[in-house]
């Protein structure tokens, strides 16, 4: 799996829905714990900050970008708060 990381452009790659595993706390905070790849892989996020709301990109209000640590190196994850969807940029 490669993702758009840290210092790539927002729209490099292509947006791809996946699937998430998080934590919703009783503040209302969610903290995703795991990605779960198109190919049914699983990859644990050892470190999610918190997320940051973004402007409006084509098809989604306001996603949400969480900065992620997954297998070792910083990628961003992004959460559809209109749709409840996630999806990363993936580098083909």
């Amino acid at each position: 799996m490669r993702v758009s990381g840290k210092h790539g452009s927002m729209t490099e790659g292509e947006k791809t829905y996946v699937e998430v595993i998080a934590l919703f706390d009783l503040m209302g905070r969610i903290t995703p714990l795991s990605l779960v790849w198109t190919d049914g892989r699983r990859f644990d996020i050892t470190r999610a900050g918190g997320g940051v709301s973004m402007p409006p990109l084509g098809g989604s209000l306001f996603p949400v970008r969480y900065e992620c640590r997954i297998c070792g190196e910083s990628k961003m994850l992004y959460h559809e708060s209109d749709t409840g969807r996630w999806f990363v940029y993936a580098v083909r």
